[in-house]
């Protein structure tokens, strides 16, 4: 009897060819993950074209629309026939090329890809013609014409995904994808000062980067000048490859990783162990939850590497992986005067030469060995993991009705609440009885935890500080555009700050009253965590209050009286406050009256 479950009619398990559509549809999956993958093989073809100027426009996140304009070589208009075809490229001609390849694009996937999903128009002239061609593609066919307008080319990309339904509700909102397609820019744009990049979005400009003489000039107009002259540059010569680096000392670092960025061959590449690299590298130097800037630029030998292993070209495989590990550590022991910790040396059995190492600061004497480091670090509160600035002599200054003075009611609160502080150990825990109980509390963390709950409340009440002097504080272009999208936010926690320039804001103003609170720290923290990633209001809110919190909050070391001690505890084991600060350390350690009498065996 026939089984009607392998009936051949229904082709079940059957082997069969794909239509050629959808081949190319999961072909340009590969390729393609979102708008930002468009845009990079975009800025790619055109620094291969040999622009000097390339115009980006960005309409709806890059879903509506992605126009990509250069003034390269453009392409002659008999090949424009060919242009849309699979593996159809002019970069290489045979397998051998494939070990010789020092262009960003070869497989002649990514035009093919784009067009199987969007609607693709380019216009183009070849430098060598009077007469360029426009070419519209769309499952409707492809259609060429004249074009009579300048060299070079431009290409245009809409209703990305607009055939791929299943694909397209993946893709994150506009803002998210245009915060990816920024990053894709800018990204692009680093490693080529010598060329001019400008973004625009939904007719808006966002971002113009002239031409500037070296990278400096280019690290400058992307991250600013504060964290251009905090970098120290140093280079590499070794058999095959080159290695340059801008590299942070101890005296400057970041919250995040994002300036720990690597180029091979000036193609941004993800390399899984830069960050143990450097995260070792600087353990010694840098206090917990800090991580170095690091832009290294490796030029190498294209049969040292292989960039055909990965469809985006996101990752290369190296042929001596512990060779550019052990430069990368090298680099960083000299931009840290020898002060670098050790990193499983023994991986690197060939240390790169130390007569091919030069090193001078942008701007600055490059970083050398403090014999009182230790003692620097301690002045800082490295310590308490989160205190950022040396700590002030003398009284500590109160710091709203929370902290105010409340000596004269010390003792009655004392008999009412069942309260008795015991003494400050080690100028940052509170020691205090309470019922059978004694509490060891963080008075940093307490203190962060309630200014931050404060700030939270329906009810809250900023107070402002007027500074004395304004501060200007010098940021990334990033760093600034998250700033500037939540100034309205910083208002409502007591902040008077706006745009001062391009690569700036000016602070008038601050909540609380702190004498030492470094403004610009505080601001450097707050927009790398509000860049960090795509935040609904609420959550960029508890984000600027999480940072308020921290920087205005007592310190270890600052010296808290008798009556603000109490003060805060009552608050802390009264209250209905969570007992961790906002980033998720303890406030209080507790140990029971039964269990003291267990170590000292009275029970």
């Amino acid at each position: 009897m026939k089984n009607s479950s392998r009936d051949d009619s229904a082709l079940s398990g059957r082997i069969r060819l794909l239509p050629d559509h959808v081949k190319r549809k999961i072909a340009a999956g590969e390729v393609v993950e979102g708008p930002f993958s468009v845009l990079k093989e975009l800025l790619e073809n055109s620094v291969d074209s040999g622009a000097t100027a390339i115009d980006v426009d960005i309409s709806g996140g890059g879903l509506k629309r992605i126009s990509v304009k250069d003034n390269g070589r453009g392409i002659v208009r008999e090949d424009l026939a060919l242009l849309l075809q699979e593996h159809a490229t002019s970069k290489i001609g045979s397998l051998e090329d494939l070990e010789n390849i020092l262009t960003f694009g070869f497989r002649g996937e990514a035009l093919s890809s784009i067009s199987a999903i969007s609607r693709l128009t380019l216009c183009t002239r070849s430098v060598h013609e009077d007469i360029g061609g426009r070419l519209v593609s769309s499952e409707g066919g492809l259609e060429i014409s004249d074009f009579a307008g300048p060299s070079g080319t431009l290409l245009i990309v809409e209703n990305l995904f607009y055939n791929v339904p299943a694909r397209k509700k993946f893709l994150k909102s506009p803002p998210a994808e245009m915060r990816a397609l920024r990053e894709t820019f800018l990204r692009t744009a680093l490693p080529h000062p010598e060329i001019s990049f400008s973004l625009s979005s939904d007719g808006e400009r966002q971002l113009t980067l002239p031409a500037v003489a070296d990278l400096p000039g280019r690290i400058g107009q992307i991250y600013g000048a504060a964290v251009r002259d905090n970098l120290h540059h140093a280079r590499i010569d070794d058999p095959g490859m080159r290695l340059e680096g801008y590299l942070s000392g101890p005296d400057f670092s970041k919250s995040s990783r994002s300036l720990q960025i690597l180029y091979v061959n000036r193609r941004p590449i993800e390399y899984r162990y830069l960050g143990f690299l450097l995260t070792r590298a600087y353990e010694a130097v840098l206090s917990r939850g800090q991580h170095p800037a690091a832009l290294l630029f490796m030029d190498v030998s294209p049969d040292l590497i292989d960039v055909n292993i990965h469809p985006a070209k996101r990752e290369i495989k190296f042929r001596d992986q512990k060779r550019l590990d052990g430069l990368i550590i090298h680099m960083a022991r000299e931009v840290l005067g020898g002060r670098v910790h050790s990193v499983r040396e023994d991986l690197f059995r060939e240390p790169a030469p130390e007569q091919g190492l030069s090193g001078s600061g942008l701007g600055r004497e490059p970083f050398r060995e403090s014999k009182t480091l230790q003692q620097d670090l301690f002045r800082e509160g490295v310590m308490s993991g989160r205190e950022e600035t040396p700590p002030p002599t003398g009284e500590g200054v109160s710091h709203r009705e929370m902290l105010r003075d409340v000596h004269d009611l010390y003792r009655v609160l004392r008999e009412d609440d069942g309260i008795r502080v015991l003494n400050l150990l080690f100028d940052a825990y509170i020691l205090a009885e309470y019922g059978e109980t004694l509490h060891i509390i963080d008075f940093h963390a307490a203190h962060e935890r309630l200014l931050f709950d404060d700030i939270m409340a329906r009810d809250f009440q900023p107070e402002s500080q007027e500074l004395i002097f304004p501060v200007v504080r010098d940021m990334g272009l990033e760093e600034l555009k998250a700033v500037a999208e939540n100034i309205g936010l910083f208002s409502e926690i007591g902040f008077d700050i706006e745009e001062f320039s391009d690569h700036s804001i000016i602070i008038r103003a601050v909540p609380f009253q702190r004498a030492d609170w470094d403004v610009e720290k505080y601001f450097q923290e707050t927009a790398e965590a509000l860049a960090a990633g795509n935040y609904d209001p609420a959550e960029r809110k508890r984000i600027i209050a999480a940072k308020t919190a921290c920087h205005a909050a007592r310190r270890a070391g600052d010296g808290i009286s008798e009556g603000e001690m109490h003060s805060l505890v009552r608050k802390i084991l009264l209250g209905e406050h969570e007992m961790r600060c906002p980033h998720g350390r303890p406030l209080v350690y507790k140990l029971e009256k039964k269990d003291l009498e267990k170590i000292f065996r009275r029970s």
